[in-house]
């Protein structure tokens, strides 16, 4: 579904990234480990079109990854990051401006689904009312990934989602997308509570292989 084909990629004159090859199935569930700087959430950035490789191709569902298709191939990706909720204004007013897009609309995305989604993660309706300045971190995260459940998107791509989170809200973050049976979820994290789980594959970026 996703590849990496023979991927080289330098960044301030340092070598990222030697002749990655990887392949993400549709459907799986992918834990990417390795230290702070390997270039884990370069992936991300390179499957997005944020990021161009020096050598080497990606393919999306066999189609090669260029500057005609990415928009295309970014609306069907929940991409979610630790601080991905940003800027002023009362919650629910923002919510409803990111489901006015174009692409959030023809999704079905809404307000009404966020809030339900919200609510498998200990949210109150009354955080809704709140201006954005005034939320904290772990809430930030819930809304991120409240909106990403809600997008009805099949992709998802995760980088350092529950940073914020204690450690019962990530062990139900980690449940809520590893269960998920029709969507292809691919995870950067250090917290350990992702790779506890055992439905999950785990690839070594710094190996460059699959751990057993």
């Amino acid at each position: 579904m996703i590849k990496f084909n023979d991927i080289y990629l330098n960044f301030n004159d340092k070598l990222i990234l030697k002749g990655l090859n990887l392949e993400f199935r549709k459907n799986e569930k992918v834990i990417i480990a390795g230290r702070s700087g390997i270039g884990k959430s370069t992936l991300f950035a390179l499957l997005l079109g944020f990021s161009i490789p020096d050598k080497g191709t990606i393919l999306f569902f066999g189609e090669e990854l260029n500057s005609s298709n990415v928009w295309e191939i970014r609306n069907k990706i929940s991409y979610v990051d630790q601080d991905a909720v940003s800027g002023t204004g009362i919650v629910s007013s923002w919510i409803k401006n990111i489901c006015d897009y174009k692409s959030n609309k023809e999704s079905g995305l809404s307000l009404e689904k966020v809030v339900e989604e919200s609510k498998k993660l200990d949210m109150s309706i009354e955080l809704y009312d709140k201006d954005i300045s005034e939320l904290s971190g772990g809430e930030r995260q819930r809304i991120s990934i409240s909106l990403a459940l809600a997008s009805g998107k099949k992709i998802f791509l995760l980088d350092e989602i529950t940073s914020a989170l204690d450690d019962k809200l990530k062990t139900k973050v980690a449940e809520i997308f590893l269960t998920m049976e029709d969507s292809t979820v691919i995870v950067v994290s250090h917290d350990p509570v992702w790779t506890s789980l055992t439905n999950a594959k785990v690839f070594d970026l710094e190996e460059m292989k699959w751990q057993q």
